[in-house]
């Protein structure tokens, strides 16, 4: 059943998706996170952290976030096995940018572009970083 939501996911079905996962409940901890996913996409924050539980990942790191725990956030960011990936940083950044902590923000928005550059760009378009869009060190990251 879950990998039958999975398909309905993929085809933008979550209401299909989550009555598959629903289906499978029960059937291990990957079902719980696909519905994080769900809970995620329908911007049910609350629900998206419940299912994540204390998954070390960037989407249940992303829902906390999302659900104005960005200390929660850090902390699953840094329990991440693979830790190392620029949306992880970005993801960082973005906390640094909502504690108002610069060294936050621009140390892991430098790792992030540092690791994928097109992350410049999309940074300088993210309302997420809109207090600081004028800010010479974030446009030294970021590029003019």
């Amino acid at each position: 059943m879950n990998n039958l939501g999975v398909i309905a996911y993929t085809e933008d079905d979550l209401t299909k998706a989550e009555e598959f996962y629903k289906s499978a409940s029960g059937a291990g901890n990957e079902v719980n996170y696909n519905l994080g996913l769900i809970a995620v996409r329908r911007a049910n924050y609350e629900d998206a952290v419940k299912y994540f539980g204390g998954d070390c990942s960037f989407n249940a790191a992303l829902a906390k976030v999302l659900n104005k725990d960005t200390d929660g956030a850090s902390k699953t960011i840094d329990c991440i096995s693979d830790k190392e990936q620029a949306l992880n940083y970005y993801l960082k950044a973005i906390i640094g940018a909502k504690t108002a902590n610069t060294d936050i923000l621009f140390n892991n928005l430098r790792s992030a572009v540092a690791k994928d550059a097109s992350l410049g760009a999309k940074a300088k378009m993210d309302m997420e970083f809109g207090k600081y869009f004028q800010d010479s060190t974030f446009l030294s990251i970021v590029g003019n």
